[in-house]
């Protein structure tokens, strides 16, 4: 074989190998769901349970639960008997913009419910 052709070879092995090896580096698109333990309440900056980890709770007392304003955009409940609903705090009143169910996950809010939230709270 010509000297010019196992050179060849050899580089597009190399960048190969290497491309490889990096992938095994990346991130899953969900690494962060694992962050979330068992009958937690989780929440995150950005979709599919990434960016910064902002909040992982099991207060269900009903108290506010701070957050991060204005930065939820994804969120996991793992409580199986209690309801987590975020809150955007508002001129006169608060409101509820969105509700996780016992049991869900959120991946992606959308509306007028990402990047609302200033605190959460428990209830069934």
């Amino acid at each position: 074989m010509p000297a010019s052709f196992i050179k060849k070879m050899s580089v597009t092995a190399a960048t190969i190998a290497m491309g490889a090896s990096l992938a095994s580096f990346a991130p899953s698109a969900f690494a962060g769901e694992n962050q979330c333990g068992a009958g937690a309440f989780c929440a995150w900056e950005h979709k599919n349970y990434g960016g910064t980890f902002l909040l992982s709770t099991h207060d269900t007392s009903g108290s506010n639960i701070s957050v991060a304003r204005d930065m939820a955009s994804s969120g996991i409940n793992r409580d199986d008997q209690y309801k987590f609903s975020g809150v955007s705090d508002g001129t006169p009143w608060d409101s509820t913009v969105f509700t996780w169910g016992a049991l869900t996950r959120v991946s992606l809010l959308t509306g007028s419910a990402n990047d609302t939230i200033d605190w959460f709270y428990a209830h069934r």
